[in-house]
């Protein structure tokens, strides 16, 4: 008997080594699976990069996996559950260490849940559930994933010690427990944050959401209100619809100031090509703030964030936004933000630039009476 289980677990151990994710990947795309995204050659990479015909196939491949060892047990050994076990174990190792890739491959979670589904089916979807919900409300979050991996044989554990599906005895629930265990350690060993393929699908799908951003850079009229540009720029579109003299203005909203500093080269050059289309390079300008909660009625945040002038050319203006966007930053304003008992979040910097004029005069008109709740004795300080 020993030598038939020595024979069909190293059996067991070459059919799991099969690259099948590179194999259909390749003979769909002529690409390299090894090359491509994670790295993985997995189910999900496969659908990524060899589309979905050599995904379904890969899927089907990896099933397989675990029904051919379990056939061997079934067929030769009575579905014996510690030689199915060995069997299932043998072909998991050749999926993570596979000869025909340096002992390079594969997690095999594909393998391991139908495997499972088999020998205990409510342990199986109890793991389809939980992974459900992890995709759903925690999918950035890979320590998460982590913790769910280490739970593996704890769940199956669960359901075992109520003797379900079949009727095994303690020790057979050992057997399983101790198989989940290992199973568990060698998923929590080969896994890794830049190698896992759901953390790359939200990435990259996180990274297209910012591709698609329409770049809003709106020139201030009396036509049409423009949103996200902060009270001082919507102050100005006021003053442009009672036809005050107002220089020729641009917002640029809070959205894109986001996304300008938020080292994102593609939307960066997306932006400034934007900016350049529209703006002078003879033309000096003045770079100012337009908070999301400035120049409102209670709280003015006068002289909090910086304002440039005369900036000429289209990267000392990228420099200069830049500047006054992160000037939201500094230890002055969290310090108004806290005496003002004002939220962090509710601060969103928009920038407006406006064309520079060569003034007369220039002074301070005043909205309101600014002595209104002052002392009416002033007291001027003696020379």
């Amino acid at each position: 008997m020993i030598p038939l289980v020595v024979t069909f677990g190293i059996l067991s151990y070459i059919y799991g080594s099969i690259p099948f994710a590179l194999v259909f990947t390749y003979l769909f795309t002529k690409k390299n699976l090894l090359n491509e995204g994670t790295g993985n050659v997995g189910v999900i990479n496969s659908f990524r990069t060899g589309g979905n015909y050599a995904g379904i196939l890969t899927v089907l491949a990896e099933i397989s996996k675990a029904f051919i060892p379990l056939g061997f047990s079934y067929f030769l050994f009575d579905y014996e559950l510690w030689i199915s076990l060995t069997f299932l174990l043998l072909t998991l190792l050749g999926t993570n260490f596979s000869i025909f890739l340096k002992f390079r491959g594969g997690h095999g979670t594909t393998m391991t849940f139908y495997s499972t589904l088999v020998l205990s089916p409510f342990s199986a979807l109890t793991l389809l559930s939980i992974n459900a919900l992890f995709h759903i409300f925690s999918r950035y979050d890979f320590r998460i994933k982590r913790l769910w991996t280490f739970s593996l044989p704890a769940i199956i554990y669960l359901f075992e010690s109520f003797d379900l599906p079949f009727q095994r005895d303690f020790l057979d629930d050992i057997i399983y427990t101790s198989f989940a265990a290992v199973t568990a350690i060698l998923f929590l060993i080969r896994s890794g944050e830049s190698r896992d393929d759901y953390v790359r699908h939200y990435e990259e799908y996180e990274m297209s959401k910012r591709k698609r951003i329409s770049i809003k850079f709106h020139k201030l009229s009396s036509n049409k209100k423009a949103p996200f540009i902060g009270n001082k720029a919507s102050n100005l579109e006021f003053l442009i619809a009672m036809k005050m003299n107002v220089p020729v203005s641009y917002a640029l909203d809070w959205y894109m100031c986001s996304s300008l500093i938020s080292g994102d080269s593609e939307i960066k050059g997306k932006i400034k090509k934007k900016i350049e289309k529209t703006l002078s390079p003879s033309i000096y300008y003045s770079i100012r703030s337009s908070a999301s909660i400035e120049d409102n009625p209670d709280f003015s945040f006068a002289g909090q964030f910086k304002s440039i002038l005369n900036v000429q050319g289209i990267d000392n203006i990228m420099a200069a936004v830049e500047e006054v966007i992160k000037s939201a930053n500094t230890e002055s304003v969290q310090k108004y933000l806290s005496e003002a008992k004002l939220d962090r979040d509710e601060l969103q910097m928009s920038v407006v630039i406006q064309e520079m004029v060569k003034p007369v005069f220039s002074g301070v008109s005043f909205g309101k009476n600014p002595t209104w709740f002052t002392p009416k004795t002033i007291i001027v300080p003696s020379t």
